[in-house]
């Protein structure tokens, strides 16, 4: 089941997570080659992990997603990754995938509102939309997309227990 809140946080906790990202200069990406793990493309992203099963892995995580955090029903995280997929001319699915082998739960929190999406294996189609959450089971296949109507299209991917 998916499902999708919009308006997830309060219009303030909102404006402080996009203004982190977005107005900060300093606010540290790191390349990643490939989006899907398919080493054949040649496509690219930008990640900034706040939290991993190692725990909190940032300083930034106490703006970012310490106000999502507190808002889901978790007992443990596996992973709390923002990622900035580069405007392209052309918009491009990055290729079906599930995100670990084992059964938990998933979230995707969109930061900017643009042209890009997230696909599910099961045909839904979730626009990006500025302060959207969707919850779902990151077990079903499902696909990210770059952007061609904005500079990035950046979102949160929460994987929990």
């Amino acid at each position: 089941m998916i499902e999708v809140i919009d308006n997830y946080l309060p219009a303030d906790a909102f404006q402080k997570i996009r203004d982190t990202v977005f107005s900060n200069n300093d606010f540290p990406w790191y390349y990643i080659g490939n989006v899907t793990g398919d080493h054949e493309d040649d496509l690219y992203y930008l990640v900034h992990i706040l939290q991993d099963n190692m725990g909190v892995n940032s300083s930034y995580y106490t703006d970012i997603g310490q106000p999502l955090v507190d808002t889901l029903n978790f007992k443990a995280f596996i992973r709390i990754k923002v990622n900035c997929y580069p405007k392209g001319k052309e918009l491009v699915e990055h290729g079906l995938h599930s995100d670990y082998g084992y059964d938990h739960k998933g979230a995707i929190y969109s930061i900017n509102t643009c042209n890009g999406y997230t696909r599910f294996e099961t045909g839904e189609k979730i626009d990006s939309v500025a302060n959207r959450m969707i919850f779902f089971n990151p077990n079903i296949f499902h696909t990210s997309t770059n952007t061609t109507d904005q500079k990035r299209r950046i979102n949160i991917n929460f994987n929990y227990f």
